[in-house]
């Protein structure tokens, strides 16, 4: 069934690699999933002999992510029901966040509960998505999703924080598709077209060189 991020775990016998975390802050956001297997699926709440335990992460910023889950009517046991935060470690993510999240799932925002993340997080009580079994991500009328994500930044490395941009009237929806499009961080989408031009330019470099 696999899982959406593949984090670090505990292993038996140790397995000082399996257990390496990110020292700077990754984020997360603003995708749109239609799932039918958990965001972390650690394998067991303790490590056994010979097994591995939770998953657990480092200065992860989750955040204005939309996701629903499949029809266990239409789609029968390819939906069977199973954690969406299966094993995570939370307490022992430092650094980690997640907010400002939406879900048709209620068990999402419950793993939050007693201030833990998911200050703005949603339950959504009618579809999020237009048809996201068939790829069509578009916030379905009247999504929980619209026009309610968090207008905000993220970090860069040795660089000012690159806000996001926001639709035309100021505000950035849950999910993957604003107004005008795929979400955008216009800074890093500069340094993403700097970053392409000189991998090609080093390629073609290389092949006149051949």
């Amino acid at each position: 069934m696999g899982r959406v991020l593949k984090l670090s775990y505990e292993q038996r016998p140790p397995d000082p690699e399996s257990e390496g975390v990110p020292i700077f802050p990754w984020f997360v956001f603003n995708n749109s999933w239609h799932l039918r297997c958990p965001i972390i699926g650690g394998k067991n709440p303790t490590v056994p002999t010979e097994g591995e335990g939770p998953d657990f992460t480092a200065h992860l910023d989750f955040f204005n992510n939309a996701f629903d889950w499949c029809d266990v009517g239409r789609d029968g046991w390819l939906c069977e029901y199973i954690e969406l935060m299966h094993n995570f470690d939370l307490p022992r993510s430092v650094g980690t966040h997640f907010d400002y999240d939406i879900s048709d799932r209620p068990d999402f925002i419950a793993f939050f509960a007693n201030g833990n993340g998911e200050e703005h997080g949603l339950v959504a009580t009618r579809p999020i998505l237009k048809d996201g079994v068939n790829g069509d991500f578009a916030l379905a009328d009247g999504s929980g999703a619209s026009r309610t994500g968090w207008v905000r930044s993220v970090d860069r490395a040795a660089s000012a924080p690159s806000a996001l941009r926001p639709q035309s009237d100021g505000s950035v929806n849950r999910g993957a598709l604003q107004d005008y499009g795929l979400v955008q961080v216009p800074d890093l989408e500069v340094q993403a077209t700097e970053l392409l031009a000189e991998i090609v330019g080093s390629s073609d470099t290389i092949a006149k060189a051949d």
